[in-house]
């Protein structure tokens, strides 16, 4: 419960016992985890060798295609050769292979499993404000908080060498990636869980730490996205047949099929999605009606899973 003065600041409630540490645990925390370098040094993270164990990588590549539709299974693979980069966008499950075979301090985390470059971008929050975060959640497990961040900076340096860059600069934005990483942890472990779970990077945040030569450009890009609606998207993606709208095939990335485990039963499943939502979302979606509905090709890694394009009206 928490009380107010006649300025309205919160007040201790009288007998009411001061909260514990006030630093909320942080410094006996910081000790914890500083110890835990005695056992996983630092420098153990700084080599990887090949083990004889290592699972063959084409098997793994091939357990992956279980499951997913066998016409898009060459698209994955087309898309895979594209570049190193490519590759390693389509291949979580190799470097997770590979990870589980490395020194780990043993702080578990909700991580996500596929933190590339590419899965971090600019998009808009309810509130439609543009923030920047990490957009993709489809690898989300349990795991050692190293994987990530070691996944994030190896595709630092895959996607500075495919754009070109010299390898210094390529070495050093790597380091850039992890010394904000540790920064930003450092910032974030004195604060509340309610404190964390409110912070947000707005996209002018990012382009205000920007160097000046390329200010100008993302100011440009940021205003042009935030002039985008569902519209263009809808003039893009669908045509008018005999006087209906419907979603424009390109086969194969996007095509109507009757598929046996969505099919007709796709309105009924958006149903019961809309009953697991907010109160006020639910209310908002049951505004509109099922028009259509296309399977779609996404991504790289995720080319050949059931993902579904659906029109609304």
């Amino acid at each position: 419960m928490i009380v107010t003065n006649e300025q309205g600041k919160p007040k201790r409630e009288s007998g009411a016992r001061p909260s514990g540490n006030p630093d909320n645990g942080v410094t006996e925390r910081i000790v914890a985890g500083k110890s835990l370098r005695e056992r996983v040094p630092r420098t153990s993270h700084a080599t990887w060798s090949l083990q004889p164990e290592r699972p063959d990588l084409i098997e793994l590549l091939r357990a992956e295609d279980q499951g997913r539709l066998p016409e898009l299974i060459p698209v994955r693979y087309g898309r895979m050769l594209e570049s190193p980069f490519a590759f390693f966008r389509a291949t979580a499950v190799v470097m997770a292979s590979d990870l589980a075979m490395t020194p780990v301090s043993g702080l578990t985390v909700q991580a996500s499993g596929d933190a590339h470059v590419s899965n971090f971008g600019a998009f808009a929050t309810p509130e439609r404000s543009l923030v920047f975060d990490l957009n993709d959640f489809d690898e989300t497990l349990p795991g050692p908080w190293e994987w990530d961040v070691k996944r994030l900076v190896t595709s630092v340096m895959l996607a500075s060498r495919a754009n070109g860059f010299s390898a210094p600069d390529s070495a050093n934005a790597a380091r850039a990636a992890v010394r904000t990483y540790r920064e930003s942890m450092s910032a974030l472990a004195p604060m509340s869980h309610l404190a964390v779970w409110y912070t947000r990077i707005t996209v002018a945040e990012v382009v205000a730490g920007l160097p000046k030569a390329y200010r100008k450009s993302s100011e440009r890009w940021v205003k042009k996205a935030t002039g985008r609606d569902h519209r263009q998207s809808l003039e893009k993606m669908t045509t008018l047949v005999d006087g209906k709208l419907r979603i424009t095939d390109d086969p194969p990335l996007i095509v109507h099929h009757t598929d046996e485990l969505v099919g007709e039963h796709l309105p009924f499943f958006a149903k019961t999605y809309r009953s697991t939502l907010r109160d006020d979302v639910s209310a908002l979606l049951q505004r509109y009606t099922f028009v259509d509905f296309a399977q779609k090709a996404v991504g790289v890694g995720s080319v050949g899973t059931r993902c579904y394009i659906v029109l609304l009206r």
